[in-house]
């Protein structure tokens, strides 16, 4: 039976170390990029375009992190993306930025760490079909995520002895995601969208199994809605 020690949390955040499985995933994800998002709305049908776009809303993390005693509400997140494509297709690069916090409170160990996360992907998307005015687009996506803590130290006390202390390493990890938007024109090249999407990533974990520790990566998932506005220009 598995049980989670006061502390389990600490030793996780020591194991959530670089992902090694990432570039498994590559042929996946490029199988992926026929369904793409984000090439908005008010781009006639012409051969060759380029687009860029600002957003922001927030995103969900997945429950199974509350095991780790990450927040699992709805954070901001922010962030732009650039493409250029031929006709419906195109390639780009989307920036993202956000943060979580991870916290626990116990009679043996009180810590709390907010932990930045930033993502770099490249995006393939697809304008699908318009209608009534409104354009929809979807897309694949593959990345790297960097997280990061502030602080990057916690002390545990321990009784008659010098404080345990623990070093929260930098993570690195790969990300793939899929996702679709609306988006509708507003003048000229200006458009106004928004738009869904759900993240994959995987972090190295540890938790308590009966006397021991198990150490294993493990999947985590994260939904993002945006709201979005940018042009799309004809070449």
């Amino acid at each position: 039976m598995t049980s989670r020690s006061p502390i389990d949390s600490l030793w996780s955040n020591r194991a959530m170390r670089r992902s090694k499985h990432g570039w498994m995933r590559l042929g996946v994800v490029l199988g992926l990029t026929c369904m793409g998002t984000i090439v908005h709305a008010s781009a006639a049908k012409e051969d060759r375009w380029v687009a860029g776009h600002l957003f922001g809303g927030g995103w969900l993390s997945d429950t199974k992190l509350g095991l780790y005693d990450w927040d699992t509400s709805a954070r901001p997140a922010f962030g732009a993306e650039f493409a250029a494509g031929w006709k419906r297709m195109g390639f780009g690069i989307r920036f993202i930025s956000g943060h979580n916090e991870q916290r626990t409170q116990n009679p043996v160990v009180f810590y709390s760490t907010r932990v930045h996360m930033r993502a770099v992907e490249l995006t393939a998307p697809v304008r699908l079909f318009d209608l009534g005015g409104f354009e929809l687009s979807g897309s694949g996506s593959f990345g790297r995520m960097w997280l990061s803590y502030d602080p990057d130290q916690l002390e545990i006390p321990i009784v008659d002895s010098e404080p345990l202390r623990v070093d929260l390493d930098p993570i690195e990890t790969w990300t793939m995601s899929v996702g679709g938007a609306v988006s509708h024109a507003v003048v000229g090249p200006i458009d106004v969208g928004l738009s869904a999407r759900h993240r994959w990533f995987e972090l190295d974990t540890a938790h308590r199994v009966g006397d021991g520790i198990a150490y294993q990566s493990q999947r985590f998932g994260q939904w993002e809605i945006q709201l979005e506005t940018g042009w799309t220009v004809d070449l």
